[in-house]
């Protein structure tokens, strides 16, 4: 569990320094496509080849699925497919991110699913703004058990492993520095 985390933050963390991943038929898509305070438009579909050295990894495929307004809040639905390519030693990856984001890119769900070998395991995040808690879930799919079930208190907004990349793509363009604090609780 703890080399495929290992390998989901690295892959994660290279998205979004935009090293190694090509995008074919751009010269630079995510200045094209965000920066400029743009919002997430429903049907956009992004798929990154991740690449070391000369070896190809495998790919992201990054999609925004839908918008609902919820008291008056714009949401979307995003979703990313991590997936290694067969054969590649020593990494076999298969990994769903979902993630319902505000327009501000702030998260409100997150959901994390690892298949390997047979079985196929979650991890969820319910992000409370109002009471600044985060309610996390952990557990098998099938057969259902839930492993974990805990609530954290947190002091300011957080990211999840996907809102992450589209709250750096917005802000691509801004010159200034900035922490921002990404929720991941794995063990």
């Amino acid at each position: 569990m703890k080399k495929i985390f290992a390998i989901t933050s690295l892959t994660i963390g290279l998205l979004l320094c935009g090293y190694s991943f090509t995008e074919p038929g751009f010269n630079n898509p995510v200045a094209q496509t965000f920066g400029n305070g743009k919002s997430l438009q429903v049907g956009e579909e992004l798929l990154y080849e991740v690449s070391y050295s000369f070896v190809k990894l495998g790919e992201v495929r990054i999609k925004v699925l839908d918008k609902r307004t919820v008291n008056g809040k714009d949401l979307y639905k995003t979703i990313a497919f991590i997936d290694s390519y067969s054969g590649v030693p020593f990494v076999t990856l298969h990994q769903t991110y979902e993630s319902t984001i505000f327009s501000d890119f702030t998260p409100e769900f997150f959901r994390g699913t690892i298949r390997e070998d047979n079985k196929k395991t979650y991890t969820e995040y319910y992000f409370d703004r109002k009471k600044s808690r985060i309610h996390i879930k952990k557990g098998r799919v099938d057969p259902p058990k839930v492993w974990t079930d805990s609530t954290t208190s947190v002091d300011r907004p957080y990211q999840d492993g996907l809102s992450i990349f589209y709250y750096a793509r917005n802000n691509i363009s801004s010159s200034k520095s900035e922490n921002v604090p990404c929720y991941v609780k794995e063990e």
